[in-house]
């Protein structure tokens, strides 16, 4: 019986694994997205800092350049806009994945020890009928020890 359950709880450890490696691939690959969403932000922000320097030290400057340039600007800025809600919809996804994985984590702990625990208590109950049946054998090999006598 003892057994039989550990078995049965071996196999939910083992499909507890299995959703632990998914939603690790899962946290891996959101991350990763993330990631690269912020790297484009970075380099938006970046590009953006570096034509308003250069906007700011140009003193020959049509108005119709100004114009021209001022216009670039406001779509850098639409898309440092939009690449910002991005990041921040993936931090969202990066911290549901993260919990998730967390609680597989949990889950895939736990019913190991659980199995850890149900096979030691089998081994020590072997362990113990073991014993039981030793000294029984000792017990009769000394009356009949005795009774020979």
């Amino acid at each position: 019986m003892a057994m039989s359950k550990l078995e049965r709880l071996r196999v939910l450890a083992d499909l507890a694994k299995d959703e632990l490696d998914k939603a690790q691939d899962v946290f891996v690959a959101v991350r990763g997205q993330r990631d690269g969403h912020q790297a484009q932000l970075d380099s938006l922000l970046e590009y953006h800092a570096d034509y308003v320097g250069q906007l700011t030290k140009s003193r020959d400057t049509s108005v119709t350049q100004l114009q021209t340039m001022q216009a670039f600007l406001d779509k850098v800025t639409n898309a440092i806009h939009s690449q910002t809600i991005q990041v921040r919809q993936l931090d969202e996804v990066v911290e549901k994945a993260h919990a998730e994985w967390l609680e597989k984590r949990v889950r895939h702990k736990s019913l190991e020890k659980l199995c850890q625990k149900i096979e030691k208590d089998h081994h020590a109950r072997l362990e113990k009928q073991e014993q039981k049946l030793l000294d029984e054998l000792a017990s009769q090999r000394f009356v009949r020890g005795i009774q020979d006598s």
